[in-house]
């Protein structure tokens, strides 16, 4: 990582740290404002803009610079340390756009870490990193135009700025399909759905909850009441850049404290220059600054477009089932209500989270962005819940793509946790480590049905597996090769693609995931052997595969050929006419 260049130390007269982060593509000097308001309102502050490397080509890892901002703030308390002087009273926290999610990453890396939710460089380390001894000093975050729920491409942009997201987007997507998203630019984790931002947010909601039992330990004992910082986020009026949904994120952020800055927009809500607007701008931030917590609530404003629905102690489990591709899902509702009945055990109460992503045709599932984008928008969904039932225990049901969401989520996302897991028509590579996901404590159980003539799962992720591209695979035909005493197998259910999700196999399903512990079902349905056709078309996928693009190839070449002939005298307009129909078929289809 680029180091952060040396920043000045504090004076014996300072009593407040306050950090100051810039946005993407800028640097400390846009900041510049901020660093004159504070200064003039709180004199007695120590203000330092660390320059971030987070530029338009930058790959470098958010958490990285995080970590090296807490190191920042760590060499700055003990410079006051080695100098014999006070320590500081107070920590104040101020990031712009990308800043914001940065300093809000900072702060949850200060604080405990907890087991729903560990950090992602520390999962595989056996004690939780306690929170560091200036944590509680941090009194107020400041979050200006921050992307809370993460940037995605919607009709807030103006045209142009929309045209030049969509092919960085496209571009950067690319990049990240051919490393294996090891190469991912700086601003791609801030997407919607990335793991760095989901990661952030589930954090936050794990510091909440174990802020929450720490109050009631407190109060029982008549102790003093632990509380976190205050955090106030600044919305521009006019902000073009970030949708308001995007910018607010009402899941993790429901005790923040929203403040309309007049007159702004994503890039000029940090300046407070001498016009009508900057002195504007300038008085909101006095505010956010200095007010105390009630005043600031008292004036808090959440858009009457985004709503706030109600948190659910009550719900002790909640189930997500997911649907595959070519399938609108209108089948998960079924499932979900068998297992809400089969459930439905005081003092258990279960819930169900059947959301759509749409109709995902043949060839966007081919596509690892396209795939990468319903991974992050399970994701979406999956903090949502967690947010909405933070006392539940989570379980997934998928089917054919929907298993992909799941597997892929589980490697990327370390807080995604899942008791249960079942998988129909599996289009997750054999060798998935599901040894590593379950000592990780993300997974509880899992069982996979083995289909006996499940031809698409046979020939279609089954090649790509087979000649060692993509993460696609074939375990919904073949089943898992890294065996575990929590993974079970039903071979085989009879049937194809959709068989094991079919209404005869729901309560299997339900069995497994509402049963006291896991445990191989006894399906009436299952039997012994595969089609043997659908075997051999299995091992020999790639070869039927060349078959095929041979076939389009010959059908196109006699297109030509009749094209040629009278009446038409145009063979290339029939090719276009020709690859239109298969363009159909596949995106279609």
């Amino acid at each position: 990582m680029k180091e952060i260049p040396p920043l000045p130390h504090s004076l014996s007269g300072n009593k407040t740290l306050v950090l100051v982060l810039h946005a993407y593509t800028n640097d400390p000097s846009s900041m510049r404002f901020i660093d004159q308001a504070v200064r003039e309102l709180r004199p007695e502050s120590h203000v330092i803009i660390p320059e971030l490397p987070i530029s338009a080509r930058s790959f470098e890892s958010p958490l990285r610079v995080a970590r090296s901002l807490v190191t920042v703030i760590e060499e700055q308390i003990a410079f006051r340390s080695n100098q014999g002087w006070a320590e500081f009273d107070d920590i104040v926290l101020i990031g712009h756009s990308l800043g914001a999610l940065l300093v809000r990453k900072v702060y949850l890396l200060a604080g405990p870490e907890s087991a729903e939710a560990r950090f992602e460089d520390s999962v595989y380390q056996n004690e939780l990193t306690p929170e560091r001894p200036w944590f509680r000093k941090v009194s107020r975050i400041i979050l200006f135009a921050g992307m809370n729920r993460g940037w995605s491409l919607n009709h807030h942009l103006r045209f142009f700025r929309f045209l030049l997201w969509w092919v960085s987007t496209f571009a950067a997507d690319t990049l990240m399909a051919f490393t294996n998203d090891r190469t991912r630019l700086v601003i791609m984790n801030s997407r919607r759905g990335a793991p760095f931002l989901t990661e952030l947010r589930l954090q936050w909601l794990a510091l909440q909850r174990s802020n929450r039992q720490l109050q009631k330990e407190a109060t029982s004992r008549n102790m003093p009441i632990p509380e976190l910082a205050l955090t106030v986020q600044m919305l521009g009026t006019i902000d073009d850049m970030v949708a308001p949904s995007d910018n607010i994120d009402l899941a993790t952020g429901r005790d923040f404290v929203y403040l309309d800055v007049p007159r702004s927009g994503h890039s000029n809500v940090i300046v407070m220059n001498d016009s009508k607007e900057g002195r504007d701008r300038r008085e909101v931030f006095h505010r956010a600054l200095c007010e105390s917590s009630a005043s600031l609530k008292s004036h808090s404003i959440v858009p009457s477009n985004l709503s706030l629905r109600d948190i659910s102690d009550k719900i002790s489990n909640v189930v997500f089932v997911m649907h595959g591709i070519r399938d609108t899902g209108y089948w998960t509702q079924k499932v979900a209500r068998k297992v809400e009945e089969q459930g439905a055990a005081p003092p258990k109460i279960y819930a169900s989270e059947t959301s759509s992503y749409g109709y995902f045709a043949m060839i966007p599932f081919l596509l690892p962005s396209q795939r990468r984008k319903k991974v992050q928008w399970l994701m979406d969904q999956y903090v949502e819940a967690r947010s909405l039932y933070p006392d539940a225990r989570f379980s997934y049901v998928g089917h054919s793509n929907g298993t992909y969401l799941a597997a892929r989520a589980l490697l990327d996302y370390p807080s995604c946790r899942f008791d249960r897991v079942v998988f129909a028509g599996s289009v997750v590579r054999t060798d998935y480590d599901w040894p590593r996901v379950i000592e990780r404590g993300q997974v509880e159980a899992v069982l996979n049905y083995v289909a006996t003539a499940d031809v698409v799962v046979a020939v279609l992720p089954g090649a790509w597996e087979i000649v060692n591209l993509q993460d696609l695979g074939s375990a919904g035909h073949n089943g898992f090769r890294k065996k575990h005493p929590r993974v079970f197998e039903s071979k085989f259910i009879p049937g194809g693609h959709s068989s094991a999700r079919e209404e005869d196999n729901w309560n299997d399903i339900a069995s497994f995931i509402v049963s006291e512990s896991p445990c191989p079902t006894t399906n009436a349905l299952i039997v012994p052997d595969q089609k043997t056709w659908v075997v051999v078309a299995g091992r020999t996928a790639p070869f039927w595969w060349a078959v095929i693009i041979v076939i389009v190839g010959l059908v196109g070449w006699c297109v030509v050929l009749i094209g040629e002939a009278k009446p038409i005298h145009h063979p290339y307009i029939a090719l276009l006419i020709y690859a239109w129909l298969i363009m159909l078929v596949l995106t279609k289809v």
